[in-house]
């Protein structure tokens, strides 16, 4: 499996923004950090999770997939993922932070930094790194069907805005039941 993650932001407040719009304010907007994961050839989402941290989040599903005998051949992120945690436990990493230091990095992390530093666009075009788009394609379809934002007061109904993700799987599912799965389409 190559895995694709990134981390979005679900608006908690929605008045707030026209009052802070309208009468002015310094405060900044209220939002939950979600951490999610796809499955970079199915585009489904392996999990998304409400996170402090995004890198704990790959974390535990990449752990997860290992304990279930899976394997993740690829891991693509952007540079909240660049750790050496997730070095230490995929052998084929596509992350790069541009001010990376590789004084006392992951011997595998250091040499992405060194190739990348030799020549940036090559090291992209060889390693994939614009397959990240696969997951951005999945939080914005979901952010589409069902808003950017959600009117919870506590944990528990802000853990509820996780049924996003959850109803975004299952109506691919169904929908690939009754059509068939659609790897791409072609315009003529």
């Amino acid at each position: 499996m190559k895995l694709v993650s990134d981390g979005t932001g679900i608006s908690v407040e929605q008045g707030g923004r026209y009052i802070r719009a309208r009468y002015g304010g310094k405060r900044r907007g209220k939002f939950l950090k979600v951490a999610v994961d796809v499955d970079s050839k199915s585009t489904r989402v392996v999990k998304a999770e409400v996170e402090n941290s995004e890198v704990d989040s790959a974390v535990k599903v990449i752990r997860k997939i290992r304990k279930e005998d899976g394997q993740i051949a690829k891991f693509y992120g952007d540079k909240a993922y660049d750790s050496n945690r997730i070095y230490n436990l995929v052998h084929d990493v596509v992350i790069l932070k541009k001010s990376a230091n590789s004084g006392r990095a992951n011997p595998r992390r250091r040499d992405t930094i060194l190739e990348y530093r030799e020549s940036s666009r090559d090291w992209s075009r060889r390693r994939g790194y614009s397959k990240q788009w696969r997951v951005e394609i999945v939080i914005s379809a979901i952010k589409r069907m069902f808003g950017d934002g959600i009117r919870a007061r506590n944990v528990l109904q802000r853990m509820a805005s996780l049924l996003k993700f959850w109803l975004y799987h299952l109506m691919r599912n169904k929908a690939d039941s009754i059509v068939g799965e659609v790897h791409a389409v072609r315009l003529a």
